[in-house]
């Protein structure tokens, strides 16, 4: 009966040596559930052969400001779909560089060292980014351009168009949604504006699709007036 007791405490022993062991293995592996894996550590970043995979824009300075906010987006999106973890943002975007905007970074990285360069985060990326290639005066001239922005003619879908695009580079002049919605309104053309406004569009996308669909609707009765002979026009 000694013997038969002795041996269990061995047992249990050996066990608790393994579990422990288990569970540091456990851990230690990239898509483990230790607590370092919940918080989004110790997973395996992407090779940068799969960065490429997924097709990252390239940006050489010469694109504008609208070139740059859609590289810097089309990157946060490879970002995601890669799974590139941050340690290697800033590298591997920096690798898309082409030309001017190329020897920016070269001079940047030169400057502070290539292992301080890539240290930095992707925000502060982008915020040299923008610094360098999206100076004030450039916004404070896109803030007039979309202060007066008005459609031309039934043309809503352009209007549409520039609306976004300058909403993207001046947020604060369509923050909180509200104003979004209300400056869209605003360039809309005479004959739809008041009905577009009359639905109470809550988002800025309800008040994109009524717009469209009745700019067509008149469309589609002008054109009708005209194919059928009746004179347009005082």
């Amino acid at each position: 009966m000694a013997r038969a007791a002795r041996m269990t405490t061995e047992d249990i022993q050996r066990l608790i040596a393994e579990g422990v062991a288990a569970a540091l293995a456990a851990q230690a592996q990239p898509n483990g559930t230790g607590p370092e894996n919940a918080a989004g550590q110790g997973r395996r970043s992407c090779t940068y052969r799969e960065f490429q995979q997924c097709k990252p824009l390239s940006f050489s300075g010469t694109e504008g400001v609208i070139g740059l906010t859609r590289w810097c987006e089309k990157m946060e999106t490879v970002f995601r779909v890669s799974d590139c973890l941050e340690g290697n943002r800033v590298k591997y975007a920096t690798c898309t560089l082409q030309d001017g905007a190329l020897t920016w970074w070269n001079t940047y990285a030169h400057s502070v060292g290539i292992d301080v360069a890539h240290a930095i985060t992707w925000e502060d990326l982008k915020q040299r980014l923008r610094d360098e290639y999206y100076p004030r005066n450039e916004i404070q001239k896109l803030e007039v351009e979309f202060w007066h922005l008005k459609t031309r003619g039934m043309e809503v879908p352009e209007y549409t168009l520039r609306f976004q695009e300058l909403a993207l580079l001046c947020p604060s002049m369509v923050t909180p949604e509200y104003k979004r919605i209300e400056r869209y309104i605003w360039g809309l053309p005479p004959q739809i504006q008041g009905m577009v406004t009359s639905s109470e569009p809550t988002s800025i996308d309800s008040a994109i699709r009524m717009a469209h669909s009745l700019a067509d609707q008149v469309k589609r009765r002008l054109n009708g007036e005209g194919s059928s002979g009746v004179q347009k026009g005082g």
